[in-house]
C-alpha cells in the first residue's frame, strides 16, 4: 500500500511498466498487470519523482532530502527476470547514482535527453546515460514542464507562479540567462493571487 505523501507515478512509452513510489517506500518498477517487477532502494531519504527516458530503456527516480536529492539510473529491459512471487523475497537493488544535489519536481524528454526541473529553480539537461548537457534557472520551485516533440518549444511552471514560455535558438546562450542552455526566454506570465490577472514580464 502506498501513501498520499509525495505518491508519484510515470508511464514508460510503451506502457509496458509503471514506476511508482511514495515518500516512505523503496522505488517500485511494475509490469502493465500491475506486479512488481523490481525494487530500487532510494540514495536519499524520501522517493520524489520517477521518469522514462524517451525510448523506454532508462528509469530515472529521485530521492529527497529537505532541498536535495539524488537520482538514480537504472536498465529497463523486458529481459530482466521478474522477483519470485512466491519467495518471500524482499530484495531491493541498488542503481547508479547520476546526480546527488538535485530535489526534482518535474521531467520532460526528448530523443537522447532528459530534463530535470529541481527545487531550486533550474531545468538540469541530460543525456540518457546521465552526462549533463545545459542548465537554465527559470527561478522558484519547478512544479510542471513540458517540451514540443521537436524539442524547439519548452515550457515551465513554478510554485511562485511563473509560467515560461522558452525556445530554442540557434544563435547560442541569451546572453541575460543563468545557465548554459540552447534556450530563450520568450515570455513569462506571473499569476499571484493579490493580483486582478496574470501579469506578463
Amino acid at each position: 500500500m502506498l501513501a498520499l505523501d509525495m505518491l508519484h507515478m510515470a508511464l514508460s512509452p510503451d506502457e509496458r511498466y509503471i514506476a511508482v513510489g511514495d515518500q516512505d517506500s523503496v522505488h517500485f518498477l511494475l509490469n502493465a498487470r500491475g506486479q512488481v517487477v523490481r525494487r530500487y532502494e532510494p540514495l536519499s531519504s524520501y522517493p520524489h519523482h520517477t521518469t522514462f527516458s524517451h525510448d523506454g530503456t532508462q528509469l530515472l527516480a529521485n530521492s529527497c532530502h529537505f532541498y536535495g536529492g539524488c537520482t538514480l539510473a537504472a536498465p529497463v529491459s523486458a529481459a530482466l527476470p521478474d522477483l519470485a512471487a512466491d519467495s518471500g523475497e524482499e530484495e531491493t537493488r541498488e542503481a547508479p547514482a547520476i546526480n546527488t544535489q538535485w530535489r526534482v519536481y518535474a521531467s520532460a524528454t526528448l530523443p537522447g535527453m532528459v530534463v530535470l526541473g529541481d527545487a531550486n529553480g533550474y531545468l538540469h539537461a541530460i543525456s540518457d546515460d546521465g552526462r549533463p548537457l545545459w542548465r537554465h534557472h527559470i527561478g522558484s520551485t519547478i512544479s510542471a514542464m513540458d517540451m514540443s516533440p521537436d524539442g524547439s518549444t519548452l515550457w515551465a511552471a513554478s510554485y511562485g507562479g511563473y509560467l515560461v514560455h522558452l525556445e530554442r535558438v540557434e544563435t547560442g546562450m541569451d546572453p541575460y540567462s543563468i545557465g548554459t542552455s540552447p534556450y530563450a526566454e520568450v515570455r513569462r506570465w506571473i499569476f499571484w493571487s493579490d493580483e486582478t490577472g496574470p501579469l506578463r514580464w
